[in-house]
C-alpha cells in the first residue's frame, strides 16, 4: 500500500513537470505546508519544557548547530539566508497521524526565511526513528514551515541525488536548491 502511495506521487509530479527534463532544469516544487501541531494556538506550537523526548526518541535539551536525536548527530541543519548557519532547539512530539513523531526545531532569532538542510541519511534515520514530520519555528514559537519527510525523501529521489547531497528548501514559493558534496550550491529552476 505504502509504495502504491509513492508511485502515485511521482506519478502525479511527473504530470506536472515537462517531459525529458534534468532536474537542473525543473520548477521549483511547491512543499506540503498544511500539516501544523494539533496544540498550537494562532499558529504557534507550545513552548518547549525540559522533557523533550517522546515515545522513547530523545531529543536534545541544548542548543545546537544541527539536529541530535537519540544521541546521535543528524545532516539536518538551519541556514540563514546569507549561508551563516543557525543555532537551533529540538523538541518531539505526536505528528498529525497520530502514531509517528513530530521533529520540531526552534531557531534562535526572530528572522524568518530560514533554510533548512538534510541530506539522504539524516531523512532516512527520522523515518526510522518514525519522525514523519518536521516543523521550524522561530524563537516566540510561531510556525515557520512544515515538511513531511516522504515528500522530503521523495524529492530527493525525483532529483537523483547522491545520498551525501543535501536538500535545501525553505519554504512553499522558494525555489529548492541543492548543496554538493564539495559545498557547491545550485538552485533547481525552470
Amino acid at each position: 500500500m505504502k509504495r502504491l502511495q509513492i508511485l502515485t506521487v511521482i506519478l502525479l509530479v511527473l504530470l506536472i513537470l515537462p517531459a525529458c527534463v534534468n532536474a537542473s532544469q525543473t520548477a521549483p516544487l511547491n512543499l506540503d505546508n498544511t500539516n501544523v501541531e494539533s496544540t498550537k494556538e494562532n499558529g504557534r506550537v507550545l513552548p518547549f519544557r525540559a522533557q523533550r523526548s517522546f515515545n522513547g526518541v530523545s531529543a536534545s535539551d541544548q542548543w545546537l548547530k544541527q539536529v541530535r536525536l537519540d544521541g546521535i548527530s543528524l545532516n539536518l541543519r538551519l541556514f540563514a539566508r546569507d549561508g551563516e548557519g543557525v543555532m537551533i532547539q529540538e523538541k518531539l512530539n505526536q505528528a498529525s497521524d497520530g502514531k509517528n513523531l513530530r521533529l520540531i526545531i526552534r531557531q534562535e532569532n526572530e528572522d524568518g526565511g530560514l533554510l533548512l538542510q538534510a541530506d539522504q541519511t539524516a531523512l532516512e534515520t527520522l523515518r526510522r526513528l518514525h519522525v514523519a514530520e518536521i516543523t521550524v519555528v522561530d524563537y516566540n514559537y510561531y510556525i515557520q514551515n512544515t515538511y513531511t519527510v516522504d515528500t522530503l525523501l521523495t524529492i530527493r529521489e525525483m532529483l537523483s541525488l547522491k545520498d551525501t547531497e543535501q536538500l535545501c528548501v525553505a519554504g512553499m514559493e522558494d525555489p529548492l536548491s541543492v548543496v554538493s558534496e564539495n559545498g557547491i550550491r545550485r538552485v533547481i529552476t525552470e
